[in-house]
C-alpha cells in the first residue's frame, strides 16, 4: 500500500506542477511584464527552472520506486529526503533572492517598499509553500503521525534559519515563526486519523480470522474431545445415559465406560460394567488437553486389567496425575463404579468427587460419600482408594454429576448445593420419553435453578437397573 500511494503521490504531484507550470508560462506570454514586473519574472523564471529540476527529481523516484523492490523504511526515507531536498532548496532562495529583488525595484523605479511589508511576503510565502508540500504529501502518503512531523519539522527548521540569517525581521515576524508551526496540524492531523483507523480496521479483519479459526479449532477439538466419551448403553441389565454441558466450547469434564469381554455361555450384556467418572480442574482447553491425557490412561488400565476393580483404578489415576500433571497445579476428582448385574453388586470408590446418589425401587435415596482424596493431591503410598460395595438391584438408579451442577447460582447468588440437588433428585420425576429420563429431569431442573451464564461445565449420569431386560 505505501509502494502505492508513493507512486499516485509522485504522479499527481509531477503531473499537477507541469500543468501549472505550462499555464503560469502561458499567461506571461499574454501579458507584458514592465517594469516591476519584469524583476518578479526574473524571480520567478529563477523559481520554475528550480521546479523543473525538481519534477525530474521526483521522476527519478517514481521510477526507482516503481521498477525496484524497496522496503517500507527505504522508501519512506527516500521520499523524506526527496521532500526535504526540493522545498528545502526553494526556501532558502526564496529567503536570499526575493529581498534583493524587492531591492531592485526600489532602485530601478525610485520608491520604497516597506520592509515590512517585504517581510511579509517572505514569510507568508515560505508558510505557504511548507503548508502546501505537507498537507499535500500527507493526503497520500500513509505516514504515522511521528513520520508525518519529520519531513515538516526539518522543512520548517530551513525556514526558520533562512528567514532569520537572510531577512531584517522585524518583532512581529519572530511571532511568526513561533506559531508558524500550525501550519503543519491539517497534515499531521490527517495522517494521524488514517494511520489510526487503518490500525483499527487492520487489527479488526486481523482478530476477525484469528477468530474465525480460533473458533473453527476449537470446534474440531470438540469434536474430537466429545468422541472420547463413550456411547449410553441402552440395553442388558445395566444401562447408562448422560448429558454433558460444557462451560464454553470445550470443557475438563470426562466420563468413561467399560464392560468387561464376555465369556462363551454368558447372558448378552451381562458382563460387569465399569463407569469413570473425572472432573478436571479448571475448564476449556487446558484442562480437555488433561482430560485427553487421562483417557489414555484409562484406556491402557482397562486394556492390561479388565477385571481392575474401582479403588485400583484411582490408585492408578492419583500416580498417574501425581507425577505428570499435579506439578502443573491439575488435579482432579473422580468418582469409579463397577456394576455386577449377576450379583446385584455395586463397588464403588470416589476421589473427592461431590456425594453420588442412589435412588432404589422404593423410593429411598442413599448418598455414595467421597472415600479419599482429590487425584494428585498426594503421593502414591499415602493414598488409599477406601473401595466400597453396596447393593444395587432392579429398578435402583444411580445419579452422579460433576460440581457445575451444584455451584449453579440463581438470582440471589446462591448455590444450589449438594442439598439442592438431593432435594431435586427427591422431588423430580424421570422424564418419560427417555430411556431412564433421570439426566434430563435434572438438568433441566438445574438450568431452572441458575441464573445467567454456566460458571463450570456440567455432566450428569444415571445409571439404572430395568425391572425387566
Amino acid at each position: 500500500m505505501l509502494r502505492r500511494r508513493i507512486l499516485w503521490y509522485v504522479a499527481v504531484f509531477v503531473l499537477f506542477g507541469v500543468a501549472s507550470q505550462v499555464l503560469a508560462r502561458v499567461v506571461q506570454l499574454l501579458g507584458a511584464p514592465t517594469g516591476a514586473r519584469s524583476e518578479i519574472t526574473e524571480f520567478q523564471r529563477l523559481l520554475n527552472n528550480l521546479a523543473w529540476l525538481g519534477y525530474l527529481l521526483y521522476t527519478v523516484i517514481f521510477l526507482i520506486v516503481w521498477k525496484r523492490s524497496l522496503s517500507r523504511l527505504q522508501m519512506l526515507r527516500l521520499i523524506f529526503w526527496v521532500i526535504v531536498v526540493v522545498t528545502g532548496v526553494t526556501l532558502i532562495l526564496q529567503s536570499a533572492l526575493l529581498g534583493r529583488t524587492f531591492e531592485q525595484i526600489q532602485i530601478n523605479e525610485g520608491r520604497e517598499i516597506p520592509q515590512a511589508g517585504i517581510s511579509g511576503i517572505l514569510l507568508l510565502s515560505g508558510l505557504w509553500a511548507i503548508f502546501v508540500t505537507h498537507f499535500f504529501a500527507s493526503l497520500f502518503i500513509p505516514w504515522t503521525l511521528k513520520e508525518s512531523i519529520r519531513p515538516f519539522a526539518v522543512l520548517y527548521g530551513i525556514f526558520v534559519v533562512s528567514s532569520i540569517l537572510l531577512v531584517d525581521l522585524a518583532w512581529w515576524g519572530y511571532v511568526i515563526l513561533v506559531i508558524g508551526p500550525v501550519v503543519g496540524a491539517p497534515g499531521a492531523l490527517i495522517c494521524w486519523w488514517r494511520h489510526s483507523r487503518h490500525r483499527d480496521r487492520f487489527h479488526y479483519r486481523k482478530l476477525r480470522g484469528r477468530y474465525g479459526q480460533m473458533k473453527q479449532e476449537l470446534t474440531d477439538a470438540r469434536k474430537i474431545h466429545e468422541a472420547l466419551f463413550p456411547r449410553p448403553v441402552k440395553t442388558g441389565p445395566t444401562r447408562m445415559d448422560f448429558l454433558y454441558e460444557p462451560m464454553g466450547q470445550i470443557g475438563g469434564d470426562y466420563l468413561y465406560s467399560f464392560r468387561f469381554p464376555g465369556l462363551p455361555g454368558d447372558a448378552p450384556d451381562a458382563e460387569p460394567l465399569s463407569i469413570v467418572l473425572i472432573d478436571v480442574t479448571g475448564h476449556g482447553i487446558a484442562a480437555a488437553l488433561t482430560v485427553n491425557r487421562l483417557h489414555g490412561e484409562l484406556e491402557r488400565l482397562y486394556a492390561e486389567e479388565p477385571d481392575i476393580s474401582p479403588g485400583e483404578v484411582l490408585v492408578a489415576l492419583n500416580r498417574y496425575i501425581h507425577l505428570t500433571l499435579a506439578t502443573h497445579s491439575v488435579y482432579a476428582t473422580a468418582v469409579c463404579l463397577r456394576i455386577n448385574a449377576d450379583k446385584n453388586q455395586l463397588q464403588w470408590a470416589s476421589a473427592g468427587h461431590p456425594p453420588v446418589f442412589m435412588r432404589t425401587v422404593d423410593g429411598r435415596l442413599e448418598q455414595l460419600d467421597s472415600t479419599t482424596f482429590v487425584l494428585g493431591a498426594c503421593a502414591g503410598d499415602d493414598f488409599t482408594a477406601g473401595e466400597q460395595t453396596a447393593r444395587l438391584c432392579p429398578g435402583d438408579t444411580i445419579i452422579a454429576y460433576t460440581d457445575g451442577a451444584i455451584e449453579a447460582m440463581n438470582d440471589k447468588g446462591r448455590m444450589l448445593g449438594v442439598t439442592g440437588l438431593r432435594s431435586i433428585v427427591i422431588g423430580t420425576h424421570p422424564d418419560t420419553d427417555a430411556d431412564g429420563g433421570w439426566a434430563s429431569a435434572i438438568l433441566r431442573e438445574v438450568k431452572s435453578h441458575r441464573h445467567g451464564p454456566a460458571l463450570d461445565d456440567t455432566l450428569i449420569v444415571e445409571i439404572f437397573r430395568p425391572l425387566r431386560v
